[in-house]
């Protein structure tokens, strides 16, 4: 028998943070046993080990470390916070903050709860994944299946200017952007929504109804990778009225007319004659439904190459969505570029995003009306013994045509849509932690709607002859061209002084954007296939555009401190300028101020942070507003009118709409009180907030009287209180 005998030696040491504090309650344990201690209040411990044995060092959210000990007798170890506990960054309005530091209230998301849902829009891909968020889907028509988003509630009353008016505001790498559904989700990096005036108040006037924070992919310093994704999926109609034979709808009509004392409609032998399908053109069965509604094919690709060295990161990708309705002719196409360029140049920062997007949405059109939805109507309500087609081909119909017949006819309506998006930012370090930003951005859409409606001629069965006719064959094009522009300046310092961490930003930002648009109508085309505006009668022809701009300048800062990482401050303002309200009330202040405390640094929590590994309560108050109306509310516009003047129509211009000059900024206050909890070392958390908002003098239309003579003008005429848990 032999052995081998270590002698065993007193080791001392402290255990510190990266800031140089030192961490009580961390465990040292032999590797391989269950030998081991704790760091007292002062971060130090003592143990009998081999010189040949190895400590495991662990702390709740900081990187475990393992050290060979060797002929070591005091020890000074460091450990490392761990990046996925208390060292996740969040990203908050112009920057991000550890989320152990928040003190507004503010939910996110990563890519990898995006890319496990098969949306094909980004709002329909948030329903259900964060608190106090709701997602509403609009519809399932192909391309327009997209959401709407309302954050804690409804915070104001929609326009007829701005029905979208109660959405949040969106901001995509700095950009502020109209929508997010031309996004590829695939291309998402991070979301956060800023849910409280604490969080959102450095947004300002456009951030009363929340702000949604979108973070595109970017590149690593690895070596090139490729990634292709791709999902097919099925839609199906679901809940359709179940189908009536047209045997049981007229026994169901005799009885009707039976209760009310009258001669019956149909005889047992014509009802029999529908039941068994003996002479389908006189009695026919159809199943309008399942003519008209099918499966819809849906898939997407996305293909994506991402890489870089120490100094510069690039990710470019293309996506594609194809998506069938569940009727004919409806579909969708979207395809998506994307290029995310970084390098650093010694202390200067480049960062360069542009994407692309194209869209075509496909929708056929009725006759009456010229819109999609008259298919749906009729087609819900002709009854089952009309033919959808006699066995020599004809129609059949009923006072308001055939539905089918119009599908068949492949009249329809396209829309199509270009949006380019660039964002470059250049930032300098000027001193340690003190960093210059300038950052631009810029937005095109080209939007192209076309719609032509072809006439139908519909025949007798039996003998040919004309009978029904819906016309006139009609073209309606519109066309518009939007175009965004923001400019940015930014000035951040974050730095760290022993226990008290400071943090402020300073900025500049200017934002104009112009909207034009024509819209041109002719009807009566030779043919229904000429189909281009030129080949319509210019008789009843219309022709119409316009343009719009709008601009928004602003200031703003914050002011963060943090004590020990227990006790944090912020205070935020914004001041914005906008065009859309008279000069004398034109400029609004925005200001919020939150705190909280981290509970769970504190000595007392020790006992507790097996089971609530962190743990902080927070408190905050902000003011936010709202401009989201129509470009012009203060001033009346004017129209082409013709007027009678000594017995001969002459052209002139008259008022439209009212105006109101004294209307000022729609403004919130909300009040927020919420703690958050992490569970067994932060495998599970938990926040809660109790909230209460009061929007005042909200901007909306009241009736006016018919003698008014003009369109109502918007007031500050109503008051919204919102307020949960």
């Amino acid at each position: 028998m032999s052995a081998n005998i270590f002698s065993q030696q007193k080791i001392t040491g402290t255990i510190y943070d990266e800031a140089g504090e030192t961490i009580i309650g961390a465990s040292i344990v032999v590797k391989g046993t269950s030998k081991g201690t704790v760091s007292d209040h002062e971060g130090k411990f003592s143990l009998e080990i081999s010189e040949k044995s190895s400590l495991v060092i662990t702390y709740l959210g900081y990187l475990q470390q393992e050290m060979a000990i060797g002929d070591q007798k005091n020890l000074t170890i460091k450990l490392r916070e761990d990046a996925k506990n208390l060292d996740e960054v969040i990203v908050v309005g112009y920057g991000t903050q550890k989320k152990a530091n928040l003190t507004g209230s503010v939910a996110a998301i990563n890519s990898s709860m995006i890319e496990s849902r098969p949306a094909t829009n980004t709002s329909t891909a948030l329903q259900g994944l964060m608190p106090g968020v709701t997602v509403i889907q609009n519809g399932g028509q192909p391309g327009k299946d997209d959401s709407s988003i309302r954050i804690r509630g409804v915070g104001t009353i929609s326009n007829s200017d701005n029905p979208n008016n109660a959405n949040p505001m969106y901001v995509v790498d700095g950009l502020t952007v109209s929508t997010i559904n031309d996004i590829d989700p695939n291309d998402i990096e991070n979301i956060s929504v800023l849910k409280d005036a604490a969080s959102a108040a450095i947004y300002g006037s456009r951030a009363a109804n929340g702000v949604i924070l979108i973070t595109t992919k970017k590149g690593s310093n690895k070596p090139a990778t490729v990634k292709y994704d791709a999902y097919f999926g099925v839609q199906s109609p679901t809940a359709l009225p179940e189908y009536l034979p047209s045997h049981e709808y007229a026994h169901l009509y005799n009885n009707a007319r039976l209760a009310e004392n009258k001669q019956l409609a149909y005889t047992a032998d014509e009802i029999e004659k529908f039941r068994n399908g003996s002479d389908p053109d006189n009695y026919p069965n159809t199943d309008w439904l399942d003519l008209f509604y099918k499966n819809g094919l849906q898939h997407s690709h996305r293909a994506e190459v991402s890489g870089g060295s120490e100094k510069t990161t690039y990710m470019f990708s293309l996506g594609y969505l194809s998506q069938d309705g569940v009727i004919d002719i409806a579909n969708f196409k979207r395809y998506n570029a994307r290029a995310n360029i970084s390098t650093q140049i010694k202390r200067a920062s480049i960062n360069f995003n542009l994407s692309h997007t194209y869209g075509n949405t496909i929708e056929p059109v009725g006759i009456i009306g010229g819109d999609m939805y008259q298919i749906f109507r009729q087609i819900g309500r002709i009854a089952p013994f009309v033919p959808y087609k006699y066995s020599n081909g004809y129609y059949g119909y009923m006072n308001d045509g055939n539905p089918l017949a119009w599908m068949d006819s492949e009249m329809k309506r396209q829309e199509q849509y270009r949006t380019t998006r660039g964002v470059a930012s250049v930032s300098y370090e000027l001193l340690e932690g003190l960093k210059i930003q300038e950052v631009i951005g810029y937005e095109y859409t080209a939007k192209a709607d076309e719609k032509f409606v072809k006439d139908i001629q519909f025949y007798n069965w039996k003998t040919g002859a004309p009978t029904l006719y819906q016309g006139p064959n009609s073209q309606t094009d519109r066309r518009e061209d939007a175009v965004m522009l923001n400019l940015q300046t930014l000035l951040t310092y974050n730095r760290r002084f022993d226990k008290h961490t400071v943090g402020g930003i300073l900025g500049y930002s200017q934002e104009y954007s112009r909207t034009d648009w024509t819209k041109g109508y002719r009807k009566d085309f030779l043919n229904n296939d000429l189909w281009e505006l030129n080949a319509g009668s210019p008789s009843g022809q219309e022709a119409n555009g316009g343009a719009e701009e709008y601009a928004l300048q602003s200031f703003f800062g914050r002011a963060s401190y943090g004590y020990d990482d227990k006790y944090l401050f912020e205070a935020n303002v914004r001041r914005d300028g906008t065009s859309r309200i008279i000069d004398s009330q034109r400029w609004g202040t925005f200001p919020s101020f939150s705190a909280a405390w981290r509970i769970s640094s504190e000595p007392f929590w020790e006992s507790l942070s097996s089971v609530i590994s962190d743990a902080k309560i927070r408190a905050s108050w902000g003011k936010l507003g709202n401009q989201q109306i129509g470009n012009y509310p203060y001033q009346s516009s004017l129209t082409q009118k013709n007027y009678t003047f000594g017995g001969s129509v002459q052209q002139g211009l008259a008022l439209e709409d009212g105006s109101n000059r004294f209307i000022k900024w729609e403004t919130s206050k909300t009040t927020n009180i919420g703690a958050d909890f992490a569970f067994l070392a932060n495998k599970l958390s938990m926040a809660i907030d109790v909230y209460e908002r009061n929007t005042e003098d909200v901007l909306m239309k009241l009736p006016v009287s018919t003698l008014y003579g003009l369109k109502a003008p918007y007031q500050n005429a109503a008051k919204i209180n919102n307020k949960g848990v």
